[in-house]
């Protein structure tokens, strides 16, 4: 059976529901990353959240071929840092002081200014982005 590593290249990018989709950002770190969604309603995108949430931890509790090494979730995002209470409600840890974070933080601040179909709402480019995290069998735990 292949690993992680051997599918990273072509399966880096995922959609999990037309919202939220995920990026490998290694064999060990899944990324997740808000569409176009910001135009909806709070009630509406933590429905669409908890769906996919719930698609994922399907995908890591069956192994899927690019899952097999995945160890953390985390999200990177000025959502993070406006709605704190949300993430850590659904589970996750904030944390922007470890090496990994202030990495995340940095590759988000140069996505906004490179990507010009970058999916950050104009008026959300301002706001510092915050990094949150949970383990593989937290998350599963959470929403299988």
């Amino acid at each position: 059976m292949p690993n992680a590593l051997e599918n990273f290249a072509e399966m880096k990018t995922h959609t999990l529901d037309g919202v939220f989709n995920y990026r490998m950002e290694n064999p060990e770190t899944i990324s997740l990353h808000l569409g176009k969604a910001y135009e909806t309603t709070v009630g509406e995108k933590l429905r669409a959240l908890r769906n996919a949430f719930s698609m994922l931890a399907r995908q890591l509790k069956n192994n899927r071929p690019h899952l097999t090494e995945v160890k953390t979730i985390t999200a990177t995002s000025w959502l993070v840092t406006e709605r704190p209470k949300i993430l850590e409600m659904l589970g996750f840890t904030i944390d922007n002081t470890t090496e990994e974070a202030k990495r995340a933080i940095k590759a988000y601040k140069n996505s906004i200014f490179k990507s010009k179909g970058s999916s950050i709402p104009e008026n959300k480019r301002d706001i510092p982005a915050s990094y949150a995290h949970i383990n593989k069998d937290k998350f599963i735990e959470l929403y299988l």
